[in-house]
């Protein structure tokens, strides 16, 4: 399904079908950004649990999109990254998923 890599025609193609997906409706914590082929989920809570379960929520959201239009998200190439504020370093393991497979963390 899709376009070649490199295709002059993938991203116009791309946009078209892809052009649903970043105004669903998320939760309030939950923006998406694209570009191109690349999708950004940003996921925020008080706490690094609350930004998890609201990712791994609209994540949710997204595979099922997905399958609607006969598509899908490489969770090969998908990863997971902890941003906060905390001066201590808060090196939690977050438990964040796509296509019920684990997405590596990355610092």
């Amino acid at each position: 399904m899709g376009c070649p890599q490199g295709s002059c025609s993938g991203p116009g193609f791309w946009k078209v079908l892809y052009n649903s997906l970043p105004y669903m409706n998320f939760t309030h914590r939950t923006r998406l950004t694209a570009f191109m082929d690349n999708l950004l989920v940003l996921a925020r809570g008080k706490w690094a649990l609350d930004a998890q379960n609201c990712a791994n929520h609209d994540l949710k959201k997204i595979e099922n999109w997905a399958r609607e239009n006969k598509m899908q998200f490489n969770e090969n190439k998908s990863k997971a990254l902890l941003v906060t504020m905390k001066t201590s370093g808060d090196n939690r393991t977050l438990d964040i998923y796509l296509n019920n497979k684990f997405l590596e963390q990355v610092t």
